[in-house]
């Protein structure tokens, strides 16, 4: 194998254990007045590491390049590798100073461009969201409540006078999804306080009978709001297929199997 060749992402990856593991040994074998000597097949086999490396620096290189192409920034190439090498030989073409300047500033704007997209990508998914939520609003059987959350009765039950109110636990089985239909939650027969629940799905539960099965649309501002999480990206309109299978008996509020079990 010679630097000319070409390696897999396999065969790179197993170089750079090996060097990592050959680093390891030395730094806990090695005194510091100590010499290693390299047989000629190691020899060999540490150019192949050497070029191991620089791809996967080089990869790494890349995938920031790909999102700074993504903001408006381009770069020369020949000018990346000349400061490469000018840096692997510590003789740079700028002062240490105007290096970290440059790259401080550059920072600055790359922070400001990426605030610039967010807001961008914030007006539009709540434009989308508005869209989605009119649009739902006006099907056969959807009702809004005061706060705006939209709901539709998918399964209607006989109203029993058991429906849930901010301090109760209820038992449901429910799916959340985002209006492009990816699902970010599920849980069966999940234990729910409606006090801790975002506040637009406790006003959703709060409409439904026991046994009952609801889509709930939610506005972002009583979702996660301007928050994103891992699943849900900030301004997102929420949807919930809620079925509510029981509430939690409480004895403090001398609840009856007719109103909180649902059995």
């Amino acid at each position: 194998m010679t630097q000319s060749s070409k390696l897999t992402d396999v065969e790179i990856q197993a170089l750079l254990a090996d060097y990592d593991k050959a680093v390891q040994w030395l730094s806990s074998t090695a005194t510091a007045s100590a010499k290693h000597s390299l047989t000629a097949q190691e020899e060999l086999h540490l150019k192949d590491v050497g070029y191991a490396i620089g791809v996967s620096k080089g990869a790494f290189l890349q995938l920031q390049l790909v999102s700074y192409r993504q903001l408006g920034f381009e770069f020369d190439a020949s000018e990346l590798i000349a400061g490469f090498k000018d840096g692997l030989n510590h003789d740079l073409a700028l002062s240490q100073t105007e290096v970290t300047d440059l790259l401080v500033e550059f920072d600055v704007w790359v922070k400001s461009r990426e605030q610039e997209r967010a807001a961008v990508t914030a007006r539009q998914r709540t434009a989308a969201g508005e869209i989605f939520i009119d649009q739902f609003s006006h099907k056969v059987g959807v009702v809004t409540t005061p706060d705006g959350v939209s709901y539709q009765v998918l399964s209607p039950v006989a109203d029993t006078g058991g429906k849930p109110t901010m301090g109760d636990t209820v038992i449901v089985d429910y799916h959340g999804r985002l209006i492009d239909g990816n699902e970010f939650v599920s849980g069966a027969k999940t234990q729910l306080k409606l006090a801790e629940v975002i506040p637009g799905l406790a006003d959703g539960l709060q409409q439904m009978n026991i046994g009952s099965t609801v889509r709930v649309v939610i506005p972002a501002a009583l979702g996660f709001g301007d928050v994103s999480t891992e699943l849900v990206p900030s301004h997102s309109v929420l949807i919930f297929d809620v079925t509510l299978l029981s509430i939690v008996p409480d004895n403090n509020k001398g609840c009856n199997s007719s109103t909180c079990l649902g059995d």
